[in-house]
C-alpha cells in the first residue's frame, strides 16, 4: 500500500492494491499525446490559421472559437477556450446558441455578440507581435447588428458529415501533426 501513497504524491491515482499487484503483467503502455501527461491537462500547442485574415481577422476567429468551445465539456474544448481567453486577454465571451456535441466527432453551434469582446479586451503588445491586428472593423453604432457565425469544430469526419470538403493542404497539415502524436482539430466558420 506504500506504492499507492507514493504514487498519489506524484499525482498518480491507483485504485487499491489489486491494480498494483496486476501491474507486473503489463507488456505495453500507451499514452495519449494531448499534453495531459506533460502539463496535467490538455493545452493548445499551436494555432494555424489557414485563411486570409482580411476574410476573418485572427482576434475575431479566437473570439468565435472560444465562445463555441465554452459550451463544450470535452477536455480539448476546455483547453481551446482557455487558450482563446488568454490570447484575447479576457474572461468574458460572446453568446452561443443551438449547441450540438457529437461524441467522437465535434461540435456545431451559432455564435454571436463577440464584438464586445473585441472592443473591450486588452492584450499585451508582445503577445500579438507578428499577428495582424484588427483595427476599425468593430461595428460601434447603436444600429449595428451583431454578426452571427455558424461554427463547426471537430475532426475530418465531422466536417464531411456537414458537407465540407477538406483541402489537401489542410489534410496534409493535420497528418503532419498527427504523425507527431498530436491532436489536430478543424474549425469551420461561416
Amino acid at each position: 500500500m506504500v506504492g499507492t501513497g507514493v504514487a498519489a504524491q506524484h499525482g498518480i491515482l491507483i485504485k487499491g492494491g489489486k491494480p498494483l499487484e496486476m501491474a507486473h503483467k503489463i507488456k505495453t503502455v500507451m499514452f495519449d499525446k494531448t499534453g495531459t501527461i506533460t502539463y496535467g491537462v490538455p493545452r493548445v500547442m499551436r494555432f494555424l490559421l489557414l485563411t486570409d485574415v482580411a476574410t476573418l481577422p485572427l482576434r475575431k476567429v479566437l473570439a468565435v472559437v472560444g465562445t463555441a468551445e465554452a459550451s463544450s465539456e470535452h477536455p480539448l474544448g476546455v483547453a481551446v477556450t482557455k487558450y482563446c481567453k488568454e490570447e484575447l486577454g479576457t474572461e468574458s465571451l460572446g453568446y452561443c446558441m443551438d449547441f450540438q456535441a457529437v461524441p467522437g466527432c465535434g461540435i456545431g453551434c451559432k455564435v454571436s455578440n463577440v464584438e464586445g469582446i473585441l472592443a473591450h479586451s486588452e492584450h499585451p503588445q508582445s503577445q500579438w507581435a507578428g499577428h495582424p491586428k484588427e483595427v476599425g472593423s468593430i461595428p460601434m453604432g447603436k444600429d449595428a447588428a451583431p454578426q452571427t457565425f455558424s461554427v463547426l469544430i471537430g475532426n475530418r469526419e465531422w466536417m464531411r458529415r456537414n458537407g465540407l470538403t477538406i483541402s489537401s493542404d489542410v489534410s496534409d497539415a493535420m497528418t503532419d501533426h498527427e504523425m507527431k502524436g498530436q491532436t489536430a482539430i478543424l474549425v469551420a466558420i461561416d
